[in-house]
């Protein structure tokens, strides 16, 4: 994830859905296609918006600062689309 983010034009975050602990669970774990068989609508930069989640905000990539051991990679929020329900926390 690292080389996306600190590259791409832009990113989403997806607010996930209470419901959604399982998808939360599946982006947590390395490798693989997380994004295979979801639904996916997709916005600004074509970048993919998981569909049942909460809220959608879609970020241009602003700013990588040097984290030491990591990259802190901060975005200017362009778009943002909010839908009903509880959020997973």
């Amino acid at each position: 994830m690292h080389q996306l983010l600190s590259t791409a034009p832009g990113y989403v975050v997806n607010v996930l859905h209470a419901d959604q602990q399982d998808l939360a669970l599946r982006f947590a774990r390395p490798g693989g296609d997380r994004f295979s068989g979801l639904s996916l609508h997709y916005g600004r930069h074509d970048i993919p918006h998981i569909g049942g989640a909460i809220a959608h905000l879609e970020c241009d990539r602003h700013a990588v600062l040097d984290g030491g051991d990591h990259a802190i990679v901060l975005g200017r929020i362009q778009g943002l689309a909010v839908h009903d329900g509880e959020p997973l926390l």
